[in-house]
């Protein structure tokens, strides 16, 4: 915690496990409290009671900036505007962005996750936003020991005596870099994982998945008894979470996960292109990852983690029960026969930051065209999420620099860096929620740059059906990197290289799946949201180095981008996206595909009332229905923690409604 930010405002708190009938009391008085702020009595009291957020020192930010750039009216002919917008997105700024941003590791809810976002918000301040604000949340993270002696490891021992065979490596070969040496660093883990030491027969189980799982148990001759087994599953085919959710179905003691070399191989170059020599997975490489099941904190789920809200106890969420570690490849193909897994991982309460900037709009300021990316990454994090920010930071220069010459969007431009993505997308989704209203009436769309570029082959995207246009329209302005013979444009190597099967076009997939930070939007509001990022070559999903320690700049400069050409292209493709549809009388959207593929979500706040709470106010039925319940079993604390909770909800629900009654770019 920053000896700068204050966490705690003397708020009075609920209890969450009331011992007497004072406490009992004390509930009833913020229910009586809550049902007055619903009929409409004092609204504005609750605003500071459930969503307090910590105040963060603004230091010695600069109000000054240099006023260059284009001098525009609000009537500019928008294609002169987009021409200035393509030529201001600079290659070698984003180079430099990345350089700093990487010297090093910036993990969520650790120091550098305040430092980073007060030094984003200090760069936006002076690139010229409007307004900038920085929103914390309260969650739940984890983090592997550091302490010697309590690594997180896995071993091979003797079933008989118990000698130990073999041991995994505690962290990944630096390879004499100065950068991986750094103290920051965390070893391989995956964060939710339940602690402890447990022993069993080693079982390999492909990729974990039920069908797998189903032929060890029924099909193989003999069926295999898995229970009590540690599983040895590789990535890939389904989520990490997926995998921990079937092992635990099929009774296994622990869950070893690794990297396959089948499928992040060298194909057919030379062995020495593995990293360091190369952008390609080396031997001792593991991959880090959450393996929380949800999106968004574990404790809260549907409303925010703000400092006072009521949070679950962590045996009612779904985290994982079993012990779960990954290892690299190389230590993988030792284990076999009897194994000892050891995980002394803790799960902790912690902050975490968004920034929010504001480009007020000046026709429609009521309007929000949202652009984000996510700020921690497991390490270093050059490819995910840092080729990202490097990129937004320059897309916001520009943008800013338009502003101070005097121009204007027809719509609020609202740019987004979330915390703690890489834990269960948590930043992103606790801001949906907590201004779930407020978005789901004023935002147009979302724009999301998670990875900008993890190679060079084609640009991919996913989006709501309906602004597919609006990627071909900015893929088509945009010129590719490499042109060659008839591939000029992006949006040529796009259709060459990701051709649709049926239409004469690119193929570009709807969002349906979580996996970044467009799920709150999309899953969560309704929001229609872009994906896009720069893909590698092949069969592979990801990038070989994918959440290793391994993600450094010198991974980027010297074998992904050495140019930044790519960066900038893709800054541009996002650029011009932001500005279509930030400044357009008419959205650009395609209703026509969006009949063919709309989904709609639905939240319902409030449980079904019984007939038996006729007499009491109809204002919250589902506050009624838990109160009654209470009154039944005065000494049941569980039915008062029930309680104790719904009022936390709804203190957030009524907080959130009062949000719209702000200035529309003032609501932080």
């Amino acid at each position: 915690m920053a000896p700068d930010i204050q966490l705690h405002h003397g708020v009075h708190q609920i209890k969450m496990v009331p011992q007497s009938v004072r406490k009992h009391r004390f509930i009833v008085k913020r229910v009586a409290i809550i049902i007055l702020l619903g009929l409409g009595i004092g609204i504005g009291i609750g605003i500071g009671f459930a969503a307090s957020n910590p105040p963060i020192d603004d230091d010695d930010v600069a109000n000054e900036t240099d006023i260059i750039g284009y001098q525009a009216t609000q009537y500019q002919y928008r294609d002169d505007i987009s021409d200035l917008i393509q030529r201001q997105i600079s290659a070698r700024n984003i180079r430099n962005n990345l350089r700093r941003l990487t010297n090093e590791p910036h993990v969520a809810g650790t120091p550098a996750d305040l430092e980073g976002a007060k030094s984003l918000r200090d760069t936006w301040v002076l690139q010229g936003l409007d307004t900038v604000n920085i929103k914390a949340y309260k969650v739940l993270l984890s983090y592997p020991s550091t302490e010697k002696g309590k690594e997180n490891k896995v071993q091979i021992v003797n079933p008989q005596s118990g000698t130990v065979h073999f041991t995994s490596a505690i962290g990944e070969d630096t390879f004499g870099e100065r950068e991986l040496e750094q103290k920051g660093i965390l070893p391989p883990y995956n964060a939710y994982s339940a602690a402890g030491d447990v022993q069993g027969d080693m079982v390999y189980v492909n990729y974990g998945s039920l069908s797998d799982l189903q032929y060890l148990t029924t099909f193989m001759s003999p069926p295999i008894n898995l229970t009590g087994k540690i599983f040895i599953a590789r990535h890939g085919a389904i989520s990490r979470s997926r995998k921990v959710l079937n092992a635990e179905q099929y009774g296994a003691a622990a869950l070893v996960l690794y990297m396959d070399p089948a499928e992040h191989h060298i194909k057919g170059r030379a062995p020495d292109k593995a990293y360091p020599g190369g952008p390609w997975l080396p031997p001792t490489a593991a991959q880090r990852g959450s393996i929380h099941p949800d999106a968004g904190d574990p404790l809260t789920p549907h409303y925010p983690a703000t400092e006072h809200a009521f949070r679950l106890d962590e045996n009612q969420t779904r985290l994982p029960r079993i012990l779960v570690h990954p290892l690299s490849y190389s230590d993988a193909s030792f284990i076999l026969g009897k194994g000892r897994v050891v995980v002394y991982s803790k799960k902790e309460l912690r902050w975490t930051y968004n920034v929010i900037g504001f480009i007020r709009g000046d026709v429609e300021p009521d309007r929000y065209v949202l652009v984000g990316n996510h700020r921690d990454a497991w390490g270093l994090g050059a490819v995910d999420p840092t080729s990202g920010t490097a990129s937004l930071i320059e897309i916001t220069r520009v943008f800013g620099k338009l502003k101070m010459g005097g121009w204007r969007p027809r719509r609020t431009l609202v740019f987004c860096s979330w915390g703690a993505e890489e834990f269960g997308l948590i930043g992103s989704v606790e801001w949906t929620e907590e201004y779930y209203h407020i978005l789901s009436q004023r935002a147009v769309a979302y724009l999301n740059l998670d990875i900008a570029v993890a190679g060079n082959h084609v640009l991919s995207a996913g989006a709501s059906p309906h602004l597919i246009p609006v990627i071909y329209e900015a893929t088509q302005k945009v010129p590719d990197p490499q042109p060659e013979g008839h591939r000029r444009t992006i949006y040529d190597t796009m259709k060459e290289r990701r051709r649709d099967s049926i239409y004469p076009e690119p193929w570009i997939p709807p969002l349906r799946q979580s996996g970044s930070d467009f799920y709150g939007f999309l899953q969560g509001v309704g929001v229609p949201c872009i994906n896009v990022y720069y893909d590698t070559e092949g069969e592979d999903k990801l990038y070989s180095l994918y959440h290793t320690a391994y993600e450094t700049f010198r991974l980027v400069e010297e074998y992904i981008d050495p140019d930044f050409r790519y960066h900038q292209a893709i800054a541009r493709v996002v650029a011009e996206m932001l500005f279509s549809l930030g400044d357009k009388q008419l959205l650009p959207f395609d209703l026509t595909r969006y009949t063919k593929d709309i989904v709609m979500i639905h939240v319902v706040l409030s449980p079904q009332s019984s007939p038996h709470n006729r007499n009491y106010p109809r204002t919250f039925p589902g506050l009624v229905d838990v109160m009654v319940s209470a009154l039944n079993k005065p000494t049941s604390d569980e039915a008062w923690r029930n309680v104790a909770k719904h009022v936390s909800v709804l203190t957030y629900v009524i907080q959130s409604a009062t949000d719209t009654l702000k200035d529309v770019t003032s609501w932080l």
